[in-house]
């Protein structure tokens, strides 16, 4: 569904396009920054959008969900104070949230696909500017694989274990990527975005170790995935 919406406010007239899908928009607030003009709209379901208005065309780059998974609306009338935190209400519920902050974005993959004007990037586990970095690495085209736990968490020192790995960014293509348990690898047998299956090699002796997950694949997501998952409190137990 297309709207075409005229925004006015302090220092913005513009009109536009907007592309929506099984929504409807409850609530609009114009708002210009230092480097875009910025539409603020709420959803009957209860979603925030920042839309980056380019010509005669507007396009989402933040939808967040402003209800917790209520399908609550935002309420039609949102305030902006003067330090850019935005006030909205859903159901009995006010939010406030930072419009200069990159932290609306979730996930890596959200983040580092934004295009967000604000200049957002993937910083060890949040998304943030490269000024407000604390660690060597940020992303703004890639994203590293992330291990969320295994199962089991133990076998024998023969090896042939199967091995299930869950997290994300792991990509599609076995050659793609590799696991390790300290120094003993474990052959992937399946592969994909959530999950990987793997067979342990056999060890000499016992030793309980983390499991490294490395992934450079450019050709399974919108995004590159590359760099290192090894958590050091999800462990494997050769015993």
């Amino acid at each position: 569904m297309e709207f075409g919406i005229e925004a006015r406010g302090d220092g913005f007239s513009n009109t536009f396009i907007y592309q929506i899908s099984n929504e409807l928009l409850t609530s609009i607030l114009p708002w210009r920054n230092s480097s875009a003009d910025i539409i603020l709209a709420g959803s009957n379901t209860g979603f925030l959008r920042k839309i980056l208005v380019t010509s005669t065309k507007g396009k989402s780059y933040v939808k967040f969900d402003v209800s917790g998974d209520r399908n609550i609306p935002v309420a039609n009338e949102m305030v902006l104070d003067t330090h850019s935190n935005l006030y909205l209400l859903s159901g009995n519920r006010v939010t406030k949230l930072s419009m200069t902050s990159c932290q609306l974005h979730k996930t890596c993959g959200e983040c580092v696909t934004s295009h967000d004007p604000l200049g957002c990037g993937w910083c060890f586990d949040h998304c943030t500017t490269k000024t407000n970095c604390q660690h060597n690495i940020w992303h703004t085209d890639s994203c590293p694989p992330f291990v969320l736990g295994i199962s089991p968490a133990n076998g024998p020192l023969e090896g042939s274990t199967k091995l299930t790995i869950a997290g994300e960014n792991f990509g599609s293509i076995i050659n793609n990527a590799t696991v390790s348990i300290g120094v003993a690898s474990c052959l992937i047998k399946n592969i994909n975005d959530t999950r990987i299956t793997c067979l342990t090699s056999r060890v000499v002796v016992p030793v309980t170790t983390a499991v490294k997950v490395s992934v450079t694949d450019s050709t399974s997501k919108t995004y590159r995935i590359h760099g290192i998952s090894e958590q050091v409190d999800i462990l494997f137990e050769y015993s």
